[in-house]
């Protein structure tokens, strides 16, 4: 998804208005390659130009063995828990080990929450699947067949966040399929099948789950706390989102870097429909300390020396103490390039500095 501007004239344009907007929405990884193409083998118009094939090599929960698997007699139950109060979805599958070695097997179960009126008039988003469980077989012989079950709260798992109506999470009334499959693919097929669509699924690794009543789940399920929204300043009305209402949105590169332009209030020029706010544009203009975002009270750093010309280096400090005043000559050396290089890429490592001739570092 293009949501990444360097500039109104897209990336490198030498503009220095950089800015990042999110506009997936929950459509991330799998979630969008298997929601789309679901659209694609339904016959849906708003597909857009979309090869499956063409962009996903190996789908989500793929995995190799030395041996084969089969699914079989797949089982749903639906029993309310009651401590929770909420349905617990317990499945069961055989897993057959159809090759000529011993093995283990991931068993994947995915659940598709029926999208609604409602989810469209309120711009809810969900994906066509998602992932609610998973558990790994023990080593099953070549030939046998063993039974395993999993369990799920149905609520906690199968909920969609409703930021544009209730603020809180609901369950949608209607139907819920939750499929057994290899990986993500394979069940979206299984769904797909179950359908009515040919799609060399298997319908027999689905089950059905209703809701005869649309929820909304406005305290979290574990804490009790109340839900509400926490980024609503984080949404800019200019922006597109991403909607499985169309995903032809998601063709070509018009969405980011069109040559529409618009203007904010601020009369700050914005490409391909984006938007930032003037709070965003005043960050990337302030430079030193103003662009710190550090309160007023704190305290300020704008006369810290970056770069001063020097010949200490890191190992004649060894040995000193934390307060000697040589750390502060050495540090003044430190180029400012320097320290956000260190600070940026300190994951198990810390990299060399050559203004003090500092070497690289592992640090596991």
């Amino acid at each position: 998804m293009n949501n990444y501007t360097d500039g109104v004239g897209g990336p490198n344009s030498g503009s220095k208005y950089t800015y990042v907007n999110y506009s997936e929405n929950v459509y991330l990884g799998y979630r969008y390659f298997e929601s789309r193409y679901e659209a694609q083998m339904l016959g849906e118009d708003n597909v857009g130009n979309y090869d499956y094939d063409a962009v996903v090599s190996r789908p989500f929960g793929f995995g190799l063995s030395y041996t084969t698997f089969e699914y079989g007699n797949m089982q749903m139950t639906a029993a309310e828990d009651p401590d929770l109060g909420r349905d617990i979805i317990t499945v069961s599958v055989d897993v057959t080990n159809t090759g000529s070695r011993a093995g283990k097997d991931a068993v994947q179960v995915y659940f598709q929450a029926p999208y609604t009126d409602y989810d469209r008039e309120h711009h809810v988003e969900k994906s066509s699947i998602g992932l609610a469980t998973f558990a790994k077989t023990p080593v099953i012989p070549a030939g046998e067949t063993v039974t395993v079950e999993v369990s799920f709260d149905a609520v906690d798992i199968m909920k969609s966040y409703d930021a544009s109506g209730s603020g809180a999470y609901i369950m949608d009334e209607g139907t819920y399929y939750v499929a057994v499959g290899e990986d993500a693919h394979a069940a979206m097929n299984n769904i797909i099948e179950a359908k009515g669509v040919d799609a060399g699924g298997d319908a027999a690794l689905v089950k059905e789950y209703t809701v005869d009543q649309f929820q909304t789940i406005t305290n979290d399920l574990v804490t009790g706390e109340p839900i509400s929204n926490q980024f609503d300043d984080a949404v800019l009305e200019d922006a597109t989102y991403l909607t499985r209402e169309d995903w032809s949105l998601m063709d070509g590169d018009e969405l980011a870097y069109g040559d529409e332009f618009i203007r904010n209030p601020d009369g700050v020029i914005l490409s391909g429909r984006k938007a930032i706010t003037s709070e965003v544009k005043e960050g990337v203009d302030a430079i030193g300390w103003e662009s710190s975002g550090i309160p007023e009270e704190a305290e300020n750093n704008a006369d810290v020396v970056w770069g001063k010309e020097g010949d200490l280096e890191l190992i004649q400090l060894r040995g000193k103490a934390y307060n000697d005043p040589m750390w502060d000559d050495l540090l003044d050396q430190v180029k400012l390039s320097e320290a956000h290089e260190l600070i940026a890429t300190a994951g198990y490592n810390t990299v060399a500095i050559q203004s003090i001739n500092k070497p690289k570092t592992f640090d596991c």
